[in-house]
């Protein structure tokens, strides 16, 4: 499924509004199990399991193991990887709503999701997470699209970081998206984000109607196969 030929990415869409099961719990990790157990909201608990869960399943998959034996270690940098693959895998986990994306690759990965219907303050929130090239373009689009574009660009943000493992508490404007104006609008197309020295290549998309999500690589080749958890 990952070809080690080339670069290649599979992500699984993961629905969350399944009920748990036992076999949720077990497969994961004592330490899972802790962090699931703090959650104040019985529906956050319950997906934040089945993503992890499910998370686990996919990974045994790819690599070939038992998903309850995988073994997690934190980069430099605090992204998890799998101890199991030596780094020759890459994985990146997001969820909102309930929707959960899974994203493996043979290079370095991030992905992330929003739920459409979340409103967000943009007059707020625009200046200090968007750059100025980003508040351009909202600017100009119509008034109605302009939520929707906010948060593919957030996607885009919080894909590329969690790519190169940073996180999302760094100057979230710094990270500035070149795209076009109609991939916005269509929430579907490609844009490019530069971090340093490096540039990440960023597939923005609709895993459905009702969310936006976005994929950060560095591997401009790669081949990317979206999937349904569940099925072939």
């Amino acid at each position: 499924m990952i070809n080690e030929a080339r670069p290649n990415i599979c992500i699984w869409a993961v629905p969350l509004s399944r009920d748990m099961t036992e076999d949720d719990l077990n497969v994961l990790s004592v330490d899972e199990r802790a962090r699931a157990n703090r959650f104040k909201r019985p529906n956050d608990r319950v997906r934040w399991i089945v993503a992890h869960a499910d998370l686990r399943r996919i990974l045994g998959v790819v690599v070939g193991s038992d998903a309850g034996a995988l073994q997690f270690a934190i980069g430099e940098r605090g992204k998890p990887r799998l101890i199991e693959t030596c780094g020759t895998v890459d994985f990146s986990l997001a969820h909102a709503h309930d929707l959960a994306l899974v994203a493996v690759a043979n290079c370095e990965i991030g992905v992330d999701v929003e739920h459409l219907a979340r409103h967000v303050q943009l007059d707020r929130l625009c200046e200090g997470v968007l750059s100025q090239t980003e508040r351009s373009v909202l600017d100009d689009l119509e008034t109605a699209d302009r939520q929707r574009a906010f948060l593919a660009l957030w996607c885009v943000k919080e894909a590329v970081l969690k790519a190169c493992g940073i996180g999302i508490g760094t100057d979230l404007s710094g990270v500035s998206a070149l795209v076009e104006p109609d991939v916005i609008r269509r929430l579907n197309g490609r844009a490019s984000v530069a971090l340093g020295s490096d540039t990440y290549v960023i597939t923005i998309w609709q895993p459905n109607d009702e969310y936006v999500a976005a994929v950060a690589t560095r591997c401009a080749s790669s081949e990317t196969k979206l999937l349904k958890w569940g099925q072939a």
